[in-house]
This record gives structure tokens, C-alpha cells and sequence, in this order.
């Protein structure tokens, strides 16, 4: 209805997400979830309705002069997905992939000089 008041791009962490960032360890460098944002994309997990989620470091991805502004903005730049998941109906943060092994960016940059 009010399509206008869905505001799009990334945000802070909530207060759930925060949490579950925490519990399932925040990478190397984070010394807070509120440092991270998160990217949204609303779709459907075995047959249900949810929202997915990425989280990255918007200090890193303006390093590589990336502006994240949606949820496939990331697509191409996986390395700078540092979690990932999906929020049930109900609230729930589900973190279901966790950051990149530290040669992961390196191993498909090199891939792409070749």
C-alpha cells in the first residue's frame, strides 16, 4: 500500500540481527555488529515466506570504491559477504553462511586475470 515508506538500501543491523551476529561470532576486525550493514531481499525458504539477508562492511566495500546499494549489488562481490541468511515470518535470524576463507577474494581475483 504504502510502498513509499519501504525504505530500500542498506541498514543498520536490528536489534535481532545484532544479536544473531553476535552469537554466531563477529569476523576478525568487527568489534561490534552496529559497525556491519545489512542488504535485503524478500523471497521464499522450503515453501515459506522470508526476507534474506547479507551482511558486509561498508568500510571495506568502499575500499574497493563499491556502492552497495540493494541486495544483488553484492552479487558479483561475495568476498564482501561476511554472513548471510534469511528472517523468518516470525522474527527469527537464521545465519546460514558465514564470511569468506581470507583467500577466497584473492583465488577468484586471480581466476579472472588468467
Amino acid at each position: 500500500m504504502f510502498s513509499f515508506l519501504h525504505r530500500t538500501g542498506p541498514r543498520h543491523p536490528s536489534g535481532a540481527i545484532r544479536k544473531a551476529l553476535e552469537q554466531d561470532g563477529l569476523p576478525m576486525g568487527i568489534r561490534s555488529a552496529s559497525m556491519l550493514r545489512v542488504v535485503q531481499s524478500r523471497g521464499r525458504y522450503s515453501d515459506r515466506k522470508v526476507t534474506y539477508i547479507r551482511v558486509f562492511d561498508p568500510a571495506h566495500a568502499g575500499e574497493r570504491h563499491l556502492t552497495v546499494r540493494d541486495f544483488s549489488d553484492l552479487d558479483a562481490y561475495p568476498a564482501l559477504i561476511l554472513k548471510a541468511g534469511h528472517i523468518e515470518a516470525d522474527g527469527i535470524v537464521v545465519i546460514t553462511r558465514r564470511w569468506p576463507a581470507p583467500n577466497c577474494e584473492m583465488a577468484s581475483s586471480l581466476g579472472a586475470a588468467s
